[in-house]
């Protein structure tokens, strides 16, 4: 199969180091493995040296209008922006796709889903090409959550609306967002087919030897249980929780270490949350490594904890603590449980710190618990949950729809 794989947005990139660019090299890479063509159209980048030069401009750019932005009230602002939006997919994006289309006559445009963009099915129908959209987020709430709503936002779920709509199918990355856009914007259920996140084991590289410099390093014994997060320090992630959680089981726990790995806007104030609570001698803050390098700090963690997350969602750090074979602890909702099994590949925990304390003393005080759960998760992932598995699942659903 000959498949454009097409993504609008204009500045997200296919090569940083980010979940966005992480789920697009990897699709491609899994399709391609496949034995599909894959022709992509990230109209973001896909060169280092353009990424890093637009990166550049972008900042460049922001400077130039951060004192006109002072003058202009934030509901204003946001319109403009969203008018520059669609004026991008109709003058830049759409004519990229169309050219596309024109020049390698595709059976499949695969479309990572946008905020109010709708040229790719459009123009998909347009040249009676199939079109599947990836989506991975309820585009018009997230946009509003970070944005917040400006003069277009009926317009916008309009858009979202029609571009859902003439679209051969979706690929939501959670049953509960494929629920949401089924009864949002009227869709059959049957063009509707759930596809996760996933992973890729060739790309879970361990070096035993950087291992134990880490070790030495964050003064870690190897009879400690070190209790992990890796991800972004933000408030919707729950790290906060996590903290007060671990501070109510550490004192009687001494042999218990708490390993924080990322960087945020949170940060500063997590460090002052664990000093209050007398366990910053129990915490490792790490900050941000590359993500090739993370799989060296995973390997340190008996336990990792996902604290929240959004109900949408389907995090990538969850697949790689399973790859790694590491006991989970994640939120009780539909979009961890199209992976994880409560007390089978995971254990869940509610909404409540009292709660994810009680989980992590269980897991603490049990290795055996631990390697249970640690094993049943990541043959789940290694059996059912690559990237490669992803793309077939893709290519299924795209002989299915008309």
């Amino acid at each position: 199969m000959r498949i454009v794989y097409y993504s609008p947005h204009p500045t997200h990139d296919i090569v940083s180091d980010v979940g966005y660019s992480t789920h697009q090299r990897e699709m491609i890479h899994a399709l391609r493995n496949l034995g599909h063509e894959v022709i992509p159209v990230i109209i973001g980048g896909t060169d280092k040296r353009e990424f890093d030069q637009r990166a550049t401009e972008v900042v460049s750019k922001a400077e130039r209008f951060r004192f006109v932005k002072k003058f202009i009230p934030p509901y204003l602002w946001r319109s403009v922006k969203e008018r520059n939006w669609w004026l991008h997919d109709e003058t830049i994006a759409g004519p990229m796709l169309e050219q596309a289309i024109k020049a390698h006559n595709p059976d499949l445009v695969y479309e990572r889903s946008e905020y109010s963009l709708k040229q790719g099915p459009l123009l998909a129908k347009k040249y009676k090409v199939k079109h599947i959209f990836e989506v991975n987020a309820p585009c018009v709430d997230e946009w509003m959550e970070f944005e917040g709503p400006s003069m277009f936002t009926p317009k916008a779920r309009n858009i979202e609306k029609i571009k859902y709509q003439n679209s051969g199918g979706l690929c939501p990355v959670s049953s509960s967002l494929g629920g949401f856009l089924q009864s949002q914007y009227g869709l059959n259920k049957d063009r509707i087919k759930t596809i996760t996140n996933g992973i890729n084991p060739n790309a879970v590289k361990v070096n035993d030897v950087e291992v134990e410099r880490i070790r030495m390093e964050l003064g870690l014994k190897d009879d400690q249980v070190v209790v992990g997060f890796v991800g972004s320090i933000l408030k919707y992630h729950g790290v906060d929780k996590l903290i007060e959680a671990f501070a109510r089981v550490a004192m009687e726990r001494t042999e218990a270490i708490l390993m924080i790995v990322g960087d945020g806007a949170m940060l500063d104030e997590l460090k002052e949350q664990a000093t209050k609570m007398g366990i910053m001698d129990r915490c490792r803050f790490v900050g941000r490594i590359p993500h090739a390098e993370v799989f060296n700090f995973m390997m340190l963690m008996q336990i990792c904890v996902s604290p929240a997350h959004s109900w949408y969602g389907s995090p990538i750090k969850l697949f790689e603590y399973a790859y790694l074979g590491k006991a989970i602890i994640a939120p009780n909702q539909e979009n961890i449980r199209d992976v994880l099994t409560n007390n089978e590949t995971a254990l869940f925990m509610d909404k409540g710190a009292a709660n994810l304390s009680a989980l992590l003393a269980q897991l603490i005080d049990s290795k055996d618990l631990r390697t249970q759960l640690g094993g049943a998760a990541k043959k789940l992932i290694a059996d059912n949950y690559t990237w490669e598995s992803n793309a077939a699942r893709l290519i299924e659903f795209a002989n299915q729809i008309g």
